[in-house]
């Protein structure tokens, strides 16, 4: 399967949660492109005792995965069309790249998702 991962974050917590998926994915011999978006990009920067997202890049990396960082949507939108084509159309790229509130999508042999943290509001649940 060919995964693509969006990072569309800069919390530490949800930038080393999709980093191990991305990990678990490439373990289960998938083709896998981390999408660092936006402030995601900015994952050197986050440095917390428990999550060592550096190291989880490298270990990436080390197990063939690809690093890449998206300064803004246009840029994202021109990776999804290059490495997706033609399992997702040019329209579905630039939905998944300029839309806040897509999370996956699954077509044929690929699976993109972005990862988003996201805020609870006071006195309610997920």
């Amino acid at each position: 399967m060919n995964v693509g991962i969006i990072i569309s974050s800069n919390d530490v917590e949800t930038c080393f949660v999709a980093l191990r998926y991305a990990i678990f994915h490439l373990m289960q011999n998938d083709e896998v492109k981390v999408f660092f978006e936006d402030t995601g990009k900015k994952y050197h920067q986050k440095i917390w005792d428990k999550f060592n997202i550096s190291e989880e890049v490298e270990k990436f990396k080390q197990a063939g995965g690809l690093i890449f960082a998206c300064d803004n949507k246009d840029k994202l939108e021109k990776y999804l069309t290059k490495f997706f084509t033609p399992f997702i159309s040019h329209k579905e790229a630039v939905d998944i790249s300029t839309n806040d509130r897509f999370r996956s999508i699954k077509i044929f042999n690929i699976y993109i998702r972005n990862f988003i943290k996201v805020e609870r509001a006071m006195g309610t649940s997920l």
